[in-house]
């Protein structure tokens, strides 16, 4: 049964027959979507869907490597306006298709490959971060002592900082993450003895995903680091601030990414003594990576 949700500017959410109703952050209006496809166990079984197999274990590859990417933009993610979950997921194709030895299906998403493909994403559609900050930012990114080191510049309202003005303070965040390769293996063996590749049969008995190049990348699952200024007044600007980062954790081989991030967040005056983040408000790139 469909449910209206009240409030204004609420909408229309819920299910009518085989119709889905609902919203989605960054979305204008009410997303529809029509229910059905073919069912799990077809999807597993049936010799017909063996490249729709093929095309989810690699969607799976790709998807691990957007989450690790996320979790790099942790301390951004508040800043973003959209879900950037699609188009980390979108961008990690062409990388998967550099690995031209693989068969479809077990192709590796190596991204250190092609690491410069992720430079400059924007986690803002309508309000990117070069928007409110226009002049270079300089920054160091070492690979070797898994450290960068960002120069913020000096900030002057009207002329390098055009933050918006319904908002007193901002500040900025840095952080540095690690995204390692991700390569086809399999969990555990399959029921099929004479499992080799994706054909039908064998496809459908086999348990396959996606791991790191080394086990102790399993020890790295965790936050990446952060920087962060002081609040500072718009109407102000500030000082130019050097910031320094270094991973906890050194990553065990090369086959990682080095992941620098920046961003502008801007607080509300709560009480004489008390600043707070306002939601869903600010901006944030990928600066660089290694």
């Amino acid at each position: 049964m469909a449910r209206v949700i009240a409030g204004p500017g609420a909408g229309f959410q819920g299910s009518v027959d085989d119709l889905s109703f609902y919203k989605m952050r960054g979305v204008e209006g009410t997303i529809v979507r029509r229910k059905g496809g073919p069912s799990k166990e077809q999807v597993k079984n049936a010799p017909s869907m063996v490249q729709t197999r093929r095309g989810n274990s690699e969607f799976a590859g790709r998807a691990k490597t957007a989450q690790w990417i996320m979790r790099s933009l942790f301390y951004h993610k508040s800043l973003a306006d959209h879900n950037i979950a699609g188009p980390l997921n979108a961008l990690m194709r062409p990388v998967q298709a550099l690995d031209g030895e693989s068969v479809l299906g077990q192709r590796d998403v190596r991204l250190s490959a092609n690491p410069q493909i992720l430079k400059g994403f924007s986690l803002n559609r309508n309000n990117p971060f070069d928007t409110a900050i226009r002049y270079p930012i300089e920054y160091v990114l070492d690979r070797d002592t898994a450290t960068a080191f960002v120069q913020v510049p000096e900030l002057q309202p009207g002329i390098n900082l055009f933050a918006p003005e319904k908002y007193p303070w901002f500040s900025i965040v840095i952080s540095l993450g690690i995204v390692p390769d991700l390569v086809f293996t399999k969990d555990q063996e399959p029921a099929d003895p004479d499992y080799d590749s994706f054909t039908d049969s064998e496809a459908r008995s086999s348990v396959h995903a996606y791991s790191y190049t080394h086990p102790e990348y399993q020890l790295l699952d965790t936050l990446p680091v952060c920087a962060v200024t002081v609040w500072h007044p718009v109407k102000k600007g500030c000082p130019a601030i050097p910031l320094d980062l270094q991973l906890l954790i050194p990553p065990p081989d090369n086959h990682f990414t080095l992941l620098l991030s920046i961003g502008i967040r801007y607080g509300i005056q709560e009480d004489a003594q008390t600043i707070t983040q306002a939601r869903y408000a600010g901006a944030a790139k990928i600066l660089a990576v290694e």
